[in-house]
């Protein structure tokens, strides 16, 4: 199986890209593009380089000497990123871009492009979903899908998972903790995929879809935290 991380940063592409080595019978590549409509040649050039003064260097010179990373000027919908995406006939993308995939991007990987998302689908979708499900008492925790050019609204699921917040007394570092759970969910995801032992979860589209939170209600969703709530100081 041929996976892409598609990122905006070497840095951060690497690091989702270290917890996935080892996964069987999966050939792993990085594929680095803009988060506009392209690169400036300076500030390729750095975002590049910046991966070989990180704690990814060997792996990412690893990366460049057996061709599996590949540095896209343009912006993954343009004609000529397309093409080498193509080209390379990837069977699965993962995201860990800062972009809204259009179908002619997705359209490139034969089984699609997951996501790691923050919220559990199909109930929460859209922005600060995880302090919208503090804020109305519901669980949190992470579904892994395919996408679609929708918000959260792609309809294959491979597996939801609560996850206990207990812990965290400011919503910054426990939505990290989500955040950074991303490497984990993807193996799983990566390595159903590649047994076959699942079946998809449907996303119905049943939620709402959830905007930025106010201030004022990012205060109460943080009283909200279970530590918080159980009063532990």
């Amino acid at each position: 199986m041929k996976t892409a991380v598609l990122a905006n940063s070497s840095r951060a592409g690497m690091k989702l890209l270290a917890s996935l080595s080892g996964v069987p019978d999966n050939e792993l590549f990085l594929v680095l593009f803009p988060r506009g409509r392209f690169y400036s040649l300076q500030k390729g050039i750095c975002n590049v380089f910046s991966a070989f003064f990180s704690p990814f260097a060997f792996l990412f010179l690893k990366l460049v000497l057996r061709r599996n990373f590949i540095f896209l000027r343009h912006a993954l919908d343009h004609p000529a990123s397309l093409k080498i995406l193509r080209g390379h006939q990837f069977d699965v993308g993962l995201h860990k871009a800062n972009v809204i995939y259009r179908e002619s991007s997705i359209a490139c990987f034969r089984t699609g492009i997951l996501n790691s998302h923050i919220g559990l689908l199909p109930k929460y979708r859209g922005r600060c979903v995880m302090e919208w499900s503090l804020l109305n008492n519901d669980p949190t925790g992470i579904s892994v899908y395919f996408i679609d050019s929708g918000i959260d609204t792609g309809e294959r699921m491979i597996f939801t998972r609560e996850v206990d917040l207990f812990g965290y007394k400011n919503l910054i570092d426990a939505k990290q903790s989500l955040f950074n759970l991303d490497g984990e969910t993807y193996r799983e995801a990566l390595s159903r995929l590649r047994a076959g032992d699942y079946a998809y979860q449907k996303n119905d589209g049943a939620g709402k879809r959830y905007y930025v939170m106010s201030n004022l209600f990012l205060s109460v969703a943080e009283q909200a935290l279970p530590d918080n709530r159980s009063g532990i100081s």
